[in-house]
């Protein structure tokens, strides 16, 4: 197959690559072998990159045999997109995963709870979730706690 593209096409590219090998593989510890084939893809392309004078973006370790992203592609326009991402994502999960914790709670157990009708459960878990969206909006993690039941103030904070 032959893709023919302009420079500005490919640096798009490999941006792209860069953003999804990061989504994938930034928390890994180990070479995850379900998405090995993109860590190889990604390799191809990079070393494409590096034969086409893209040496600001693209750096090869001869000891290792591996492409890495330069500084100017981990640290410009990507690295906006991925801080946008993590912002963005950060408050989702959060509010989600605290609007599911107290639905569990409302009703014993996530389990039970999930034995509502579907229309209330949706709209139950919605309203939590909107709540909590809306005192991270104004006030951020300012007005977070972290404490056992029943005490006044954390240890730990």
């Amino acid at each position: 197959m032959k893709i023919e593209l302009t420079d500005e096409e490919f640096r798009d590219l490999i941006t792209m690559i860069y953003l999804s090998e990061w989504v994938l593989h930034a928390h890994d510890v180990e070479v995850n072998p379900d998405t090995v084939q993109y860590t190889h893809l990604e390799q191809k392309l990079f070393k494409l990159a590096l034969k086409h004078g893209m040496n600001d973006w693209v750096e090869y370790d001869e000891q290792h045999h591996f492409y890495y992203p330069a500084k100017a592609l981990a640290e410009g326009e990507a690295r906006q997109h991925l801080e946008k991402y993590d912002n963005h994502t950060f408050w989702d999960e959060l509010a989600s995963r605290l609007a599911t914790r107290d639905f569990a709670r409302r009703y014993g157990n996530l389990e039970e709870a999930w034995e509502l009708p579907v229309d209330r459960r949706v709209k139950e878990l919605f309203e939590i979730e909107y709540q909590y969206n809306e005192e991270f909006s104004t006030h951020g993690l300012a007005r977070i706690r972290i404490g056992r039941p029943g005490r006044k103030k954390s240890r730990i904070f």
